[in-house]
C-alpha cells in the first residue's frame, strides 16, 4: 500500500498525474454495464425500438429531475416534486376533458406550477425555512387543492391531441422523449450558459462566498424552486398525456427518484458540483435496473429492493471516489 502510494505521488510530482474518472464518466459507464447486461438477457435490449422505449418511459422522470437538478446543485431539496407531478396530471384530464379546444389549460397548468415553486423559494428564502421542511409541507398542500379543485374525481381524459403528441412517434422516436430531448437542452443551457445558472453553483458550494460576490440569495432561489415547479408540472402533462388518464398519486414515487437520478448522476447533494448531463445518466440507469428486473420476472418487492441495493452501491463507490479527490 505504501509502495502504491510513493509511485502515486511520484507520478504525480513527475507530471503524470494519476487518471481518475469523474462522478459523470463513471455514471455512463454504469449505464454501459447494464445495457450489456440487458442484452445478455434479451437479444433485443439494444434494439433501436426498444431503446427509444425505455427512453420514452424515462422522459417523465428525466423532466422531473431537470428541476430537482437545479435545487440540488443550489444545496437545496425538492419534495413537492411527486405532489405537483400528481396534481398536474389530474388537473390536465379534469381540465381538458377529452376535448382538444381545451389543450390551452396546459399554460395555467404550467403557472401553476412554478407558482407553487415560487412559494417554496419565499419561505426558504425569506422565512429561512428549511428547504426540506417547506417543501415537503407544500406537498400535503397541493394535496389538498387538488382534491377541492376536483371534488375528489381523478378519472377523466386528456386532450387527444396531448395523448396523440405523446404516445405517437416522430422520426421513430415516441413523443414524451422529444419532450425530454427539449428540457435537457434547455436545461444544460441555463446552467452552463446563463448568469442563472452560475449564480445557482456558487450559492450552492458557498452562500456566503456568493453573496459577498454579488449574487442575490433571495432573487436566486426564488428563481430555482419556480424553475423545479415548471419542470414538475411539466413532467405531470407528459404524464398525462402518455398514460390518458389521471390518478391521485400517481408522481409520489418520482419525489425520492428524482433525487436519485441526480445523486447517482454525480451530483453532489451538498451542493455545488454536478449537472443535468449526469442526471440524464442517473435516471436512465433507474430505468435500465427496473427493465432488467422485469425481464427476469423479479416481482415489486423484489424490484424495490434490488434497485434500493444497487442504488446504496454506486452512491458508496461514489462517496469513496470523492474522498480519494479530496485526499489527493
Amino acid at each position: 500500500m505504501a509502495t502504491e502510494r510513493a509511485l502515486g505521488g511520484g507520478l504525480a510530482r513527475s507530471g503524470f498525474p494519476r487518471p481518475r474518472l469523474t462522478p459523470v464518466a463513471t455514471a455512463y459507464l454504469v449505464v454501459a454495464g447494464l445495457a450489456i447486461v440487458g442484452q445478455i438477457q434479451s437479444s433485443s435490449f439494444l434494439s433501436f425500438n426498444h431503446v427509444a422505449v425505455l427512453l420514452g418511459l424515462t422522459a417523465v422522470l428525466g423532466i422531473a429531475s431537470a428541476g430537482q437538478t437545479v435545487v440540488i446543485l443550489s444545496a437545496g431539496i425538492d419534495l413537492s416534486v411527486g405532489a405537483l407531478i400528481s396534481a398536474a396530471d389530474v388537473l390536465a384530464v379534469q381540465w381538458m376533458h377529452g376535448d382538444d379546444a381545451q389543450l390551452w389549460v396546459v399554460l395555467p397548468i404550467l403557472a401553476i406550477g412554478a407558482a407553487i415553486g415560487l412559494l417554496n423559494g419565499l419561505g426558504i428564502a425569506l422565512l429561512r425555512i428549511s428547504p426540506l421542511i417547506m417543501t415537503l409541507g407544500m406537498a400535503s398542500i397541493v394535496g389538498g387543492f387538488v382534491l377541492v379543485v376536483t371534488s375528489g374525481e381523478s378519472g377523466a381524459q386528456p386532450a387527444p391531441a396531448l395523448e396523440d403528441a405523446m404516445t405517437g412517434k416522430f422520426l421513430g422516436l415516441p413523443g414524451t422523449l422529444w419532450a425530454w430531448i427539449a428540457t435537457a437542452v434547455v436545461t444544460v443551457l441555463l446552467l452552463r450558459l446563463t448568469r442563472f445558472g452560475r449564480e445557482l453553483l456558487a450559492l450552492g458550494s458557498n452562500a456566503r462566498a456568493a453573496r459577498l460576490a454579488g449574487v442575490s440569495p433571495t432573487w436566486t432561489t426564488l428563481g430555482i424552486y419556480a424553475f423545479s415547479g415548471l419542470m414538475a408540472a411539466l413532467a405531470g402533462i407528459v404524464l398525462a398525456g402518455f398514460t390518458g388518464t389521471g390518478a391521485f398519486g400517481i408522481g409520489e414515487d418520482y419525489t425520492l427518484l428524482s433525487v436519485a437520478a441526480v445523486v447517482i448522476g454525480g451530483a453532489s447533494i451538498l451542493g455545488g458540483r454536478g449537472g443535468y448531463v449526469g442526471t440524464i445518466a442517473g435516471a436512465v440507469i433507474l430505468a435500465c435496473l427496473t427493465d432488467i428486473l422485469t425481464v427476469a420476472d423479479v416481482e415489486a418487492a423484489g424490484r424495490q429492493i434490488v434497485q434500493g441495493v444497487a442504488i446504496l452501491i454506486i452512491l458508496v463507490i461514489y462517496g469513496r471516489e470523492r474522498r480519494l479527490r479530496t485526499v489527493s
